[in-house]
């Protein structure tokens, strides 16, 4: 049966491109086909097919001109009597979607650079596939198969590809990143750790970024050696004594300077950052509830000026902190709605503006749906919203970035089983999209513990970072619209050999270690070693933007809006106390950063960026 051998070629694809080679064709983009192609049209699908046969009305046309009203196709040569029709459903499920038909005479450069004979036809992308047509005598189009090879050019949904379509067309300079050509230097091992390590991040102290990495039987804290292009132990002269099974950098005072909130699973410690760079420690007050079993730890708005909320998560509740006088809190159960499904087992809370109204909001996940608390500003929020965005069985951890570039924030959820991307559409809305995420889909492993956002091929779009329990990180680089590729060059498993690296880790985090300004990644290995590798990468140091938020301008998160000329480079989420974001550039030039503090109104500003990074910070 067609349908048998159909399927048999589509898992031929999947198996391949799991054994890690790229599903990605440098040769054939979406901006050869774009230039190749004489006519592009957007269609909406049939309403039905008659006699085999459906129109499609072209609701735009893209490139090109055409006279006509609808697209004939003519899915005749897929129903015989013993075979599943296949064309049908693929076509008539897109109702609402858009679907894409490119037309013009094709060279095609295979990734061998193999060239294959220019050839005229049709190429429609519906609901991710791609379908090949000839011209019928009758003027309908004759769809036959689905083609997996040309996954290899774009392998993300039709909405995407129509936003990359009118990119490539209105952009004078277009790109899709195809390779990331940066590897590592060898591996620095900065100490180890004993008994569980609950995270790592980079922070901003004393006016450098360092490494904190938190862990139940003591955290620490790492300085960059720019020179020597490793980490060295700045615990004992930061003079931090904190033991976080849960944390939350913020600043807790207003004065400007980032500190720690850390749960040691019986009470909450604030360690609050001097001048000179050293912590002092003070117990938290607590008021009304009790805290337990905590399982992580965010900042928001409060009512009080200058001094952030806490959101502490745990397994039975969510409960908020709020600021009093000295090191007092009021505990407080965030507001409660009707009847509340049942989700499951508790994981992350996360604080960030996630509709886009200037607001930071609370989505408190679970391991089948979420609750969604819309900040109303002030530090109130509204009665919670079930919410899709899931962790997936035995998941614990969630990450936002702005992966598709459109300025609204989607969820990531790493876990043992497979990961999701969740994209996010406003008004609390979102739907799992993982399938339309290129290689995130494909190359992976089991076992995923968390993951990160971070743009480490400074190129200005958000990249995907998984960290796994018995597997190497995965590095994915955003070709733009929510499309990724594996970056095999930064891949440990392809360069390195020591079985320690093979073991999987309990924490990493990316960070600017050697000063070139280009990510460095830090891994707290399943043996608790401590590692740190360089990036490698060719020509000149890193250019880009590192976006911070002055306390006292926000207590929660902002959405920082980044453009270069036209291009939307997404939002990033910067929030007081944590060491921001880092957007990257390909080459020097302005940088406009728009953004709206809660109660403000809305601020732009065009920067320079000419020699490597520039610190931006908003106030």
């Amino acid at each position: 049966m067609k349908i048998l051998k159909w399927l048999l070629a589509a898992a031929l694809v999947i198996a391949c491109t799991s054994a890690g080679r790229a599903l990605i064709n440098p040769n054939f983009t979406p901006l050869h086909l774009v230039k190749q192609s004489d006519l592009i049209l957007e269609l909406e699908a049939p309403a039905k097919f008659e006699n085999l046969k459906g129109t499609l009305a072209i609701k735009a046309v893209l490139k090109g001109k055409t006279d006509a009203k609808a697209v004939v196709i003519d899915t005749g040569s897929w129903t015989e009597e013993e075979d599943v029709p296949v064309m049908e459903p693929l076509f008539l499920k897109s109702k609402g979607k858009p679907i894409l038909m490119f037309a013009g005479k094709y060279k095609v450069v295979t990734p061998k650079g193999e060239v294959k004979e220019a050839e005229e036809k049709a190429l429609f992308n519906v609901q991710g596939e791609w379908v090949p047509a000839a011209k019928m005598e009758d003027g309908a189009w004759d769809v036959k198969k689905i083609d997996g090879h040309m996954k290899y050019t774009w392998d993300g949904g039709p909405d995407m590809l129509l936003r990359g379509v009118k990119y490539a067309l209105g952009d004078e300079d277009p790109q899709f990143p195809s390779v990331v050509e940066s590897s590592w230097e060898q591996h620095a091992e900065a100490g180890k750790f004993e008994g569980d390590v609950t995270g790592a991040c980079p922070v901003e102290v004393g006016g450098k970024i360092l490494l904190h990495v938190a862990a139940e039987k003591g955290d620490r804290l790492f300085s960059c050696d720019t020179k020597g292009k490793k980490l060295d132990d700045a615990t004992a002269a930061s003079k931090l004594a904190a033991h976080s099974q849960a944390f939350c950098w913020t600043d807790l005072d207003g004065d400007g300077d980032a500190d720690l909130a850390s749960w040691d699973g019986k009470a909450l410690t604030l360690h609050r950052q001097n001048l000179d760079g050293t912590f002092a420690a003070a117990s938290a007050k607590l008021e009304g509830a009790v805290l337990e079993g905590v399982l992580n730890l965010c900042a928001v708005p409060s009512a009080q000026a200058g001094k952030p909320a806490l959101a502490a998560a745990a397994a039975t509740a969510t409960v908020l902190l709020l600021p009093k006088d000295g090191d007092a809190y009021e505990a407080k159960p965030l507001p409660a709605g009707g009847d509340q499904p049942n989700f499951g087992k508790a994981g992350d809370c996360l604080s960030a503006d996630l509709d886009g109204d200037h607001h930071a909001d609370l989505l408190q996940t679970f391991e089948k749906g979420s609750l969604l608390y819309k900040g109303q500003g002030g530090g109130a929020f509204a009665a919670p919203a079930a919410c899709a965005v899931a962790l997936g069985e035995g998941g614990r951890h969630a990450f936002v970035g702005d992966f598709d570039m459109d300025g609204l924030l989607e969820v990531c959820t790493p876990n043992r089983a497979g990961s999701e991307l969740w994209q996010n559409h406003g008004e609390g809305k979102f739907t799992p999209e993982i399938v339309y995420c290129g290689e995130m889909r494909y190359v992976d492993a089991l076992g995923r513990i968390s993951g990160l956002t971070a743009d480490f091929n400074n190129d200005g779009r958000q990249d995907a970072v998984l960290f796994y329990a018995q597997h190497v990180p995965h590095f994915f680089f955003n070709r733009g619209f929510r499309a990724f590729g594996h970056a095999h060059l930064l891949d440990i498993a392809q360069w390195r050999t020591e079985p320690e690296d093979q073991q999987g880790q309990r924490a990493g985090a990316l960070l600017d270690i050697d000063g070139d300004g280009r990510l460095d990644v830090a891994v707290v290995r399943n043996g608790g070693a401590l590692v740190s590798l360089c990036q490698k990468a060719k020509g000149d140091a890193g250019l880009g933007v590192a976006l911070r938020v002055k306390a006292g301008a926000a207590a929660g998160p902002v959405n920082v809006v980044a453009w270069r000329e036209k291009r939307c480079l997404g939002a990033w989420r910067v929030a007081p106390g944590e060491a921001g974001a880092f957007v990257g550039a390909t080459e020097a030039g302005p940088m406009t950063l728009k953004w709206q503090l809660p109660g403000g109104k809305p601020a732009s500003e065009e920067v320079i960026v000419e020699d490597g990074v520039l610190r931006f910070e908003i106030k």
